[in-house]
Formats: C-alpha cells, sequence, structure tokens
C-alpha cells in the first residue's frame, strides 16, 4: 500500500498525496537527523495530527524512520533500490536513463579527469547511481568496504557533494553552504571512499533538478586549485551536455564523440 493511500479514508482523496508530498519535503528540508513531529508539521504547514498520520503512513511505506519518542527522519534505505537498479519512477522522471548517450558522455568525463564518473538520479532525499564510469578504478571500487559501496549507490543528499548539489538546487531560498554551491555551480568535497574527494554539478530536465553528475578523484589530485578548476569545468561541461539532452531528447550517440 502506499504511503498517500494509507491514510487516504482519514483524509479527502484530494488533498491525501498533496499533504503526503508536503511531509516528505519538509523532512527533506529539515535535513539529515531525526526531527520533533511540531518541526516537521509547522514546515509542512499541517495540523501535528495531520502531519502525525503521513509520518505513521510513511513508516509503513519504508520511507520514514522513528527515533525515540517523536523524532521522525527520512530512511535512507528508501533510496536502496539502487542495488537492483533505478526505479521505474526514476526511469520515467529521467528519460534515456543509462543510454549509450550518457555511457559514452561519463566515459569522456573520465578519461578527460582520470576520475571515477557517476550520474546520479534524485530520490526522496537521496541520491541514487544510475550510471558510472570507473576506468581504471574498477578494481578500487570493487574491492572498497561494503558500506562505502553501497553508499556510492545510493545514500541521502546529505552524504557528500553528488548529493549536496542537488539539496542546494532545490532550496529555494539557498544561504550558507547551499549558497556558496549555487554560486560556484558546483559542489566538491570529501566522497565515502577514504582518501578521494567528489566535485558535482547539477543535472536538469527543464527547470527541475532530477540529479547530478559528479567526479571522484583522489584528494592528492585535488590540492592545486588550478587542477580543482579544471576539474569542475569538465564536471560542469558534463552536466550541461546530459541535461541538454534529457530535456530535448537528443540522444543520438552521433553527435556526442568519444574523447
Amino acid at each position: 500500500m502506499s504511503f498517500a493511500a494509507d491514510v487516504g479514508a482519514v483524509e479527502s482523496t484530494g488533498k491525501v498525496a498533496e499533504r503526503a508530498i508536503s511531509v516528505i519535503i519538509a523532512l527533506a528540508e529539515l535535513g539529515c537527523g531525526a526531527h520533533p513531529l511540531k518541526t516537521i508539521a509547522a514546515r509542512a504547514n499541517l495540523p501535528s495530527a495531520t502531519a502525525y498520520r503521513h509520518l505513521k503512513a510513511g513508516e509503513k511505506a519504508g520511507a520514514v524512520i522513528r527515533w525515540g519518542h517523536g523524532l521522525y527522519a527520512l530512511d535512507p534505505r528508501a533510496t536502496s533500490a539502487a542495488r537492483n537498479g533505478p526505479p521505474a519512477d526514476l526511469a520515467a522522471l529521467i528519460p534515456g536513463l543509462a543510454s549509450d548517450v550518457s555511457r559514452l558522455a561519463l566515459s569522456n568525463l573520465q578519461r578527460r579527469t582520470g576520475a571515477v564518473a557517476y550520474m546520479y538520479g534524485s530520490v526522496l532525499a537521496g541520491r541514487i547511481c544510475v550510471d558510472h564510469a570507473a576506468g581504471p578504478h574498477e578494481a578500487i571500487l570493487a574491492n572498497a568496504p561494503r558500506l562505502v559501496q553501497e553508499l556510492l549507490r545510493s545514500a541521502p543528499l546529505c552524504t557528500d557533494a553528488a548529493g549536496l548539489v542537488i539539496s542546494a538546487y532545490m532550496d529555494a531560498s539557498p544561504t550558507g553552504e547551499h549558497a556558496e554551491i549555487r554560486a560556484a555551480g558546483y559542489a566538491y568535497g570529501p566522497a565515502p571512499l577514504a582518501g578521494w574527494d567528489v566535485i558535482a554539478a547539477p543535472l536538469w530536465f527543464h527547470r527541475a533538478v532530477t540529479g547530478s553528475v559528479a567526479a571522484m578523484v583522489p584528494t592528492a589530485v585535488l590540492q592545486r586549485k588550478d587542477i580543482q578548476h579544471r576539474h569542475a569545468e569538465a564536471v560542469m561541461e558534463a552536466a550541461a551536455e546530459l541535461s541538454h539532452r534529457m530535456t530535448t531528447g537528443a540522444w543520438d550517440c552521433g553527435t556526442l564523440r568519444a574523447s
């Protein structure tokens, strides 16, 4: 049973989905960690009793977890479907997922930067790997700790730059770190894999941020600012190319050459 359907008998049908979404958005906007019912309800602009019904339904649907007494958070496992490939609803939101063109674009980014190149989609308050190009680093990924492998596949948006750049561009009134990311056009920070960093740029479908393109690079490589900036430019160019193709439906490999 879906999150919204579980409270349908209590609330009018026309408002159920809207209120369920507002609760999920409120949790996402409040960020990592667990939050009190009153805080969530206020953020969602709902009465506490209404927010509570949707949070309980979210628990049953596997989207929300309860911590202690009256504290709730988005369940990061809600994005763990990456283990079995991108879910159908994500594929519907981002046409051309894991297409020949996106694979070629990631391969070009990998060769240009020497990084592990990733394409992520946004699901709930998490990011999920759609495709990647590791080049000579595939063995490093295969030998990484299991938790690291899982975090590279799917994780809450607050985990690394690949998620933070998505949340920054979803923020209607960015301040602090979100404002800095938007001013730069990319996010930069530590990767889940020790000794590596991530540079990521937003992926757009029309005017909606639907994911990110990221390059995971050994930390030592990015010590020089000029190299960091060159990698950032490469990532932003790849993200812009894929965003254009997703929006226009231009998935012809003949117009994108291997670098």
